[in-house]
């Protein structure tokens, strides 16, 4: 079958807007310049391209391979990705395993089946010619590389379409993000990784975990409240189809996440990537959701709040970040600090909204995120109550902003 191929529309806040439920950490995101405003579609088709670019042996692959669905009922899919675990283990082979994002030591999970069968492939040529995509062992590896193999993820399966008119720090053109493509492929036939995911028990536990946890959460109550709650969906994503997607590796470290929303023809991928496991090392399906949550607001908040830099700039002059946030995100600019806060005091009113228990649930995040370092969050959680109860004056969480912007600094 012939695939079009897409020019995606990025658009989160920031380009790549890392965040983390609970008391994890943030990573670092994209800058602006990578934004990509470009929705034509051209006329060739993703196979000529492929033939015109010099890529090759990934054209006809198995879809299953990049986005395999463990659970599915409209519109939230879990899923993981044999081709993106993949890449995550030739970047344990290039930094020796020795990164806290991945592969992390303090885990429950036994890494040593996969760092066994793969080592012997540590001096493979994809492995060495990782070093524009590894380039700072100490953060998250190829941010801006895994975001673009998502893309191609989603893209490949959901749509048949393949992307294009790519611009960013790791790939310069079109063609180069296909001949890496390419290569990495051909480290997952060289290593026979497709039968070592379909024998590993750490993946058979994957699935066989998330398929019977999730029936246990009420997830897709969360997201349907998420947008109700915020009242933003119209109008930033008009009347594209949304789809959630929680991309799960148990090669990433829990303390971290990353939101991905990605335009693919009318429909819009709301897409986290993110660990499977709690903070414990452990299968943790009650974090996993808080995290897909989480990371699932950020598209609805972030944009009102980015508009009100001129308020938070003047209220935050004076102000310490150490006070606000926990050490590793006073990095952040102010109203990326400002956005996370409200995302948690936003998620716990959910929370409680969708189990009708204020007192219980929705303060055991807040305790949750209090004692990680988060302040002020008992005083936006309150106020929250106010923008409820006035929805015909507040339609949207946006025209509450300066409210609750206010009174997150007031509260210091």
């Amino acid at each position: 079958m012939k695939k079009a191929l897409l020019w995606i529309i990025i658009i989160t806040t920031l380009p790549l807007c890392a965040a983390c439920s609970g008391t994890g950490e943030e990573i670092n995101s994209l800058p602006e310049s990578h934004v990509n405003t470009n929705n034509t579609i051209p006329s060739e088709t993703a196979d000529d391209f492929i033939d015109n670019q010099g890529a090759s042996s990934t054209a006809g692959f198995d879809q299953d391979a990049f986005m395999k669905d463990i659970y599915h009922i409209f519109p939230y899919s879990a899923v993981y990705s044999q081709m993106i675990d993949t890449y995550l283990i030739a970047c344990g082979l290039y930094l020796d395993f020795d990164n806290t994002y991945i592969f992390s030591s303090d885990m429950a999970i036994n890494y040593q089946e996969t760092i066994a069968y793969f080592l012997p492939y540590k001096n493979h040529p994809f492995v060495q010619e990782l070093s524009s995509h590894v380039y700072d062992p100490y953060t998250d590896v190829g941010l801006d590389t895994i975001h673009h193999l998502i893309m191609y993820a989603v893209s490949m399966k959901e749509q048949e379409l393949g992307i294009g008119n790519i611009q960013s720090s790791a790939f310069s053109s079109d063609e180069a993000f296909y001949r890496f493509l390419d290569q990495l492929y051909t480290f997952y036939v060289d290593t026979k990784a497709e039968a070592f995911f379909k024998s590993s028990e750490i993946h058979q536990q994957l699935e066989a975990y998330i398929q019977s946890a999730i029936k246990t959460v009420p997830v897709i109550d969360y997201l349907n409240m998420a947008e109700e709650y915020t009242g933003t969906k119209n109008g930033i994503f008009s009347d594209s189809a949304l789809h959630y997607i929680s991309f799960l590796s148990v090669y990433k470290s829990p303390y971290n996440a990353t939101f991905h929303s990605i335009y693919a023809n009318a429909d819009v991928y709301l897409v986290s990537l993110q660990s499977p496991l709690g903070y414990n090392g452990s299968w943790d399906i009650a974090q996993t959701t808080e995290t897909t949550v989480h990371e699932s607001l950020h598209p609805f908040i972030n944009p009102g709040v980015e508009r009100q830099q001129e308020l938070i700039q003047s209220l935050s002059h004076d102000k310490n970040p150490g006070d606000y946030v926990p050490s590793h995100h006073t990095w952040m600019p102010w109203h990326r600090m400002t956005d996370e806060a409200i995302v948690r005091a936003v998620q716990a009113r959910i929370y409680g909204a969708v189990s009708q228990d204020y007192e219980g649930l929705a303060k055991q995040i807040l305790d949750k995120e209090t004692r990680g370092g988060w302040a002020n969050l008992l005083a936006l959680y309150s106020i929250l109550e106010n923008y409820e109860n006035n929805r015909t004056q507040y339609p949207q969480i946006d025209s509450f902003l300066p409210i609750l912007i206010s009174q997150y600094f007031k509260e210091s």
